[in-house]
Order: C-alpha cells, then structure tokens, then sequence
C-alpha cells in the first residue's frame, strides 16, 4: 500500500513539475517547433499517462494501469477535468 502511494505522489509530483512548474519552463519551450512534443510538454493528461509508463518499470506495475492511474490522479489534481 506504502509502494502504491509513493507511486501515485511521485508520478504527480513529476508531472506537476514538468508540465506546470516555471523550473521547466525553458525545457517546455524547446519543443516549441514540434507541436506534438510541446503539446505532450503542456498537457498535464497526457505527459502524467507517459510518466507512469515510465514509473511503471521501476515499480514493477501494469504499464497500461499505472499510465492511466497518474494520468487520472494528475488530471483530478490539477482540476483540468
């Protein structure tokens, strides 16, 4: 239960500082001429599906649950429902 909640903070944390945070934002503005990467950069949704992908082999989860499970928590967190 402890694994499973540090999962879901740290996927939020990441997502939260990636997508939100002015730390990143240079980082952002780099993909700024390939929209598809800097849609995925500015979209708390999507960039958290791909966190917890990624979260997903360090935790040893489902890889298609723990992208969809930081993805909701992100989305619910950040109110962009």
């Amino acid at each position: 239960m402890e694994d499973l909640l540090f999962f879901l903070i740290a996927g939020y944390g990441l997502t939260n500082i990636v997508v939100k945070s002015d730390i990143a934002y240079r980082f952002r503005e780099l993909f700024k001429k390939i929209n598809f990467l800097y849609d995925l950069f500015n979209c708390v949704t999507c960039f958290g599906f791909w966190v917890g992908v990624g979260l997903s082999f360090y935790f040893n989860y489902n890889f298609l649950l723990a992208g969809f499970a930081i993805s909701g928590i992100s989305t619910v967190l950040n109110k962009e429902i």
